[in-house]
């Protein structure tokens, strides 16, 4: 079938507001219809992004041992952050691929990786299974271990850091979107046996020893883990003072940061042409630095840091511009990728997968759903369903 749309007649508010999520109601971004996949597909995404994090992680070494930073331009304080962070192996406790295709025989590439602060999580986590209960069909399955394999990463954290108490400090820049994905993050630590609190940046109270949020009551209390959905490179660029401070904080074993600062490399586009030129796997697209590599062919270009498909054209092959969005990001420098397509719908939706990993381990299947072929912040989440075999 080429439509794999199923109505599931209606979205599920009622749960999702009493579990705590009403931002997410009555703004159409949330549809009742799931998308079909079949186990082979799922089979297929799941060995794409297993392989990838070994291929993104074997890249990284690369960098980070031939101090390989001209495409990277990151201060020399987080050079050393990333070395650190590198060379003690901490976690990367969650990122996301994005990929093309992998529907109805469509091949299936990576685009990027949101390897530093990964979101979609209510979604992923809270409202996939309520849109896969309002079918009340046992035969359908989805690929949606999120929850359980967070759990087991901050489990194996604790178990690897016998010294270090586990307390987790979860934080964000405020908006209401970062708010109740922190608020995911920081309910799976606190299942996996971490004590934990959410504060806004602004409200963190940065100590010579380490990491504080103080209470109402006069009382304080000092976190030896810090997950923070702020980006690095908004850290790097933006508050310098900041970076300074996580440096000294980290380096001296003050503070646990997740996700940790070697992310940045693979949180920036810069790393897809590295990848494309060492990886000649099915799943990697062509990348370049260069546009003059893809004439002839359709590509798209991007800002290596870039976030909701902002600042990205799609050319043609004979470089002629068919889709643009302008946006906030046009200072940073240019990546320029091979054209992979989206599966599209009988109504003419694109649908983009997103790959969730965990500690190396691929977790969890999300989709945005956009009527064109930039997927951005006008996109829609549906759920998928796996058909039974």
């Amino acid at each position: 079938m080429a439509d794999r749309t199923f109505d599931l007649k209606r979205v599920p508010e009622r749960e999702i507001s009493q579990a705590g999520f009403d931002w997410y109601l009555g703004q159409e971004y949330l549809v009742a219809e799931a998308l079909i996949l079949e186990p082979e597909e799922v089979d297929n995404y799941v060995r794409i992004a297993e392989e990838a994090i070994d291929l993104f992680n074997e890249t990284v070494d690369r960098i980070i041992e031939k101090a390989d930073w001209d495409k990277f331009a990151f201060p020399i304080l987080m050079r050393e952050m990333i070395q650190h962070s590198w060379d003690r192996g901490d976690m990367h406790l969650l990122a996301r691929f994005d990929l093309s295709g992998g529907i109805l025989g469509m091949q299936s590439k990576i685009y990027e990786l949101n390897a530093d602060t990964p979101t979609m999580l209510p979604e992923t986590v809270v409202f996939q299974p309520l849109f896969k209960d309002e079918i009340r069909r046992s035969d359908f399955a989805q690929f949606n271990n999120l929850r359980e394999e967070l759990t087991t990463a901050f489990k194996e954290l604790i178990r690897q850091n016998p010294d270090r108490e586990p307390t987790l400090l979860v934080t964000s820049l405020g908006y209401e979107e970062d708010v109740l994905n922190a608020q995911v993050v920081e309910e799976i630590a606190k299942e996996a046996g971490f004590t934990t609190q959410y504060a806004d940046l602004e409200n963190i109270v940065f100590e010579d020893d380490g990491v504080y949020v103080d209470f109402e009551d006069g009382s304080d209390m000092r976190y030896e883990y810090m997950y923070k959905l702020v980006p690095w490179e908004f850290i790097m660029y933006e508050e310098p003072e900041l970076l300074e401070i996580l440096h000294r904080l980290q380096l001296e074993d003050l503070v646990y940061i997740l996700n940790p600062a070697y992310t940045a490399i693979m949180q920036s586009k810069a790393i897809l042409p590295y990848v494309s030129a060492n990886f000649k796997e099915d799943f990697i697209l062509k990348s370049s630095f260069s546009s003059a590599d893809f004439n002839g062919e359709p590509h798209v270009e991007k800002v290596i840091f870039g976030r909701l498909g902002e600042n990205v054209k799609v050319m043609d092959n004979k470089g002629t511009e068919v889709a643009k969005n302008d946006g906030d990001f046009g200072n940073f420098e240019k990546i320029y990728q091979a054209f992979s397509p989206l599966y599209q719908d009988d109504d003419g939706d694109f649908y983009q997968p997103g790959i969730y990993v965990v500690d190396k381990v691929a977790a969890a299947i999300s989709f945005r759903r956009c009527d064109h072929i930039i997927i951005d912040d006008d996109a829609e989440f549906i759920p998928h369903l796996i058909a039974p075999e």
